[in-house]
């Protein structure tokens, strides 16, 4: 029998995680796709509270932030065009007023501080070593908020300083909870505006830190890279940009990681719900019929025996209200 690729088989974390755990997930776009993921099986994640954060240095600077619970870290606010900004953080974090900017952040980073005491896994995805310092500020910054690129310059993060940044993700973490777990993974995007031959550099800069980690014991490793470049490995599983994945990849990585983190009985629990939340969102031809109404109480005690093992308050109050208007 031939074979037309080399399919990646990933092994089982272990342990194996479930529903009651909980989750923060940072970095590079991987963080979102997981993230995003998790929330909608209705796992108890946080992820990317201020954006995505694409290089170590400025992951490691917000860990610090979130473990000495110091604001001021993240804030140094700039502002540009009557809008309040900060150079460490996404622009997705922005506003009119400075008062209202550092209360914006300080808020975020109060509520993170509390949750990743009680975190059991940190996600942790690198997107490159190619940073951009801030001339005048002599600064690594993590977002450049398409200030024109006279004020900075770009360069590629030496060995050094990415283990050093590395080392202290974990250890800001482990501050807070010493039990909890870093996995770190390692982004499949391309970034081509720096040009494909120093992309390479940047990543196996990256995967080769991670290693170190990982050959210590001190963190795991989900190939999430590996199972885009390695396995998949072809053009069609990337979307109209031909940087990002597509959604069929993007789907292939998460199911991939679905069958190494969580155990068996997590990911049938997350079918069931996937199949509930679908049941909730079908549109009926005849709302008033017996056949409706019998269809929302059997998806309703589908929701109740299911409640025990996830949280689904809301979602038992709605079909309760729409049983009630009937």
């Amino acid at each position: 029998m031939m074979h037309w690729r080399t399919e990646l088989e990933v092994p089982d974390f272990a342990p194996q995680y479930s529903y009651k755990n909980r989750y923060v997930a940072l970095g590079s776009c991987f963080a979102d796709v997981v993230g995003l993921r998790m929330h909608d099986a209705k796992m108890d994640i946080q992820h990317n509270p201020f954006g995505n954060v694409f290089n170590p240095v400025s992951i490691a600077r917000m860990m610090q932030a979130f473990a000495q619970q110091n604001p001021a870290l993240l804030i140094e606010p700039v502002i540009r065009k009557d809008i309040f900004f900060s150079y460490h953080l996404h622009s997705d974090t922005h506003s009119r007023t400075e008062e209202d900017f550092t209360q914006q952040v300080a808020k975020q980073v109060a509520a993170l501080h509390k949750y990743l005491i009680t975190t059991d896994v940190l996600l942790i995805t690198l997107g490159t070593a190619i940073v951009h310092e801030h001339i005048e500020k002599n600064i690594i910054v993590s977002n450049c908020h398409k200030v024109p690129a006279s004020h900075f310059t770009m360069r590629l993060l030496q060995e050094v300083e990415i283990n050093h940044a590395l080392h202290q993700i974990i250890s800001h973490f482990q501050l807070l909870n010493p039990k909890g777990k870093v996995v770190f993974s390692l982004s499949p995007v391309r970034h081509h505006r720096d040009k494909l031959e120093m992309n390479s550099v940047s990543k196996a800069l990256l995967r080769i830190g991670i290693h170190k980690l990982v050959e210590q014991g001190k963190a795991a490793y989900f190939p999430s890279y590996e199972l885009l470049m390695d396995d998949l490995r072809d053009y069609r599983f990337y979307a109209d940009d031909l940087m990002h994945p597509s959604i069929q990849a993007e789907e292939y990585v998460w199911n991939k990681f679905q069958e190494s983190f969580f155990n068996a009985h997590t990911q049938a629990l997350m079918q069931e719900w996937l199949q509930l939340k679908k049941a909730m969102q079908h549109v009926p031809m005849y709302p008033e019929s017996a056949e409706y109404r019998q269809f929302l109480e059997n998806t309703l005690d589908r929701l109740e025996k299911l409640d025990g093992e996830i949280t689904l308050t809301s979602e038992m109050a709605e079909l309760r209200t729409r049983l009630k208007d009937l």
